[in-house]
């Protein structure tokens, strides 16, 4: 159980690290890694806590998008946590927010699919 949330925290901070390779000036943290450490804490914490309750809010406008809207959630979420950042070092743009989340999702769907098979 604690093996899987830190292999979550470690996809957090590397979704944010490959985001900030691939797209230099849509997402900058100052090259201090526990600036991205804390943005993947926070992300993990808003992912557990706020998302669900989000989603539960935003289901009827989910259901209307096939689910699409899911994703517009994933970004909000994904942008407050960059702007909760102590400090205000990490700075996020619309566009790096977007394939920031796509990068975390498809990290959280490969560890959880290596940790499926595992078992």
């Amino acid at each position: 159980m604690l093996r899987n949330v830190l292999l979550q925290l470690i996809a957090n901070a590397a979704a944010i690290m490959v985001t900030a390779y691939l797209l230099p000036n849509e997402v900058n943290y100052q090259g201090n890694y526990t600036t991205v450490a804390a943005f993947a804490l926070l992300l993990g914490l808003l992912n557990a806590v706020l998302t669900p309750v989000l989603n539960l809010i935003t289901w009827p406008l989910a259901c209307l998008t096939f689910g699409l809207f899911r994703f517009v959630v994933n970004v909000a979420v994904f942008l407050l946590a960059a702007w909760l950042v102590p400090g205000s070092v990490l700075h996020v743009t619309l566009l790096g927010a977007v394939i920031g989340s796509l990068v975390a999702a498809a990290a959280g769907a490969l560890i959880g699919t290596l940790l499926r098979e595992e078992r």
